[in-house]
């Protein structure tokens, strides 16, 4: 076994291990480590740990398979796993939600090529039903999600890369400025504003702004300390 930028190469091909649980809330540890011994998964382990810090405990326990609760890092969470599946490439993870996360959200998880995601609204049968798929290692979604995508009138865009024109759009937009703003901060025309506008809130699966800027905030693309709001008529340059 060796390790190579905070990664595990595994020789064999996959992870050895049992299952991690990958929560916000301590209480749920203990029941799903219950779960789990039920259906034949001794080796369980689990943690609070949500930063960098992850990787090390991965590492360290090199599990087969991590559940992680679909609300860790809010909407950003089917990209935070799809970094981190990239960066982990034996590591199988799935998602699970006790509830109360957006349907429309939690279909990135397929998008995002995840072992899988299981709902506990969808009864706690087909749960049970789902969990033990995945740990067949099968690819399961709820229900929900799956009522979802056929709603969805076009195929994804799960690119996620951006070009730099649009990043530094992206800067000035989580900043609050207009797109004539933009236009006249970047030397570009307002229709170049909103197409790349209109890119990044389909990169990111983004409703509208507010939603881009959690997200580039949760993926790290933006920092608080980075702000600089305007008022509106001010003409200061932006200087992040």
């Amino acid at each position: 076994m060796k390790r190579r930028g905070g990664s595990v190469s595994d020789p064999a091909g996959g992870y050895r291990g049992g299952a991690l649980i990958v929560c916000r809330r301590g209480g749920i540890i203990p029941l799903g480590k219950m779960l789990l011994r039920s259906m034949g998964c001794f080796d369980v382990h689990g943690t609070m740990v949500s930063n960098n810090g992850l990787v090390f405990i991965i590492n360290d326990l090199k599990p087969r398979i991590m559940f992680v609760e679909a609300g860790l890092y809010h909407d950003a969470t089917p990209f935070r796993m799809e970094e981190l599946a990239a960066q982990l490439p034996g590591l199988k993870i799935a998602a699970f939600s006790l509830g109360n996360y957006s349907d429309s959200v939690a279909i990135e998880f397929k998008y995002r090529k995840l072992q899988g995601y299981i709902n506990l609204e969808d009864g706690i049968s087909e749960f049970r039903r789902g969990l033990k798929k995945i740990l067949k290692g099968d690819r399961y979604f709820s229900k929900m999600t799956e009522m979802q995508e056929s709603m969805t009138d076009k195929e994804p865009n799960v690119g996620i890369d951006c070009t730099a024109r649009e990043r530094e759009v992206l800067k000035l937009v989580v900043n609050g400025l207009t797109s004539e703003q933009i236009a006249k901060q970047l030397n570009i025309s307002i229709r170049t504003v909103e197409d790349h506008r209109g890119n990044l809130l389909e990169k990111h699966h983004a409703a509208n702004t507010v939603e881009l800027t959690r997200l580039s905030l949760y993926l790290g693309y933006a920092r608080v300390d980075e702000f600089h709001f305007y008022r509106d008529g001010e003409g200061g340059q932006y200087a992040g």
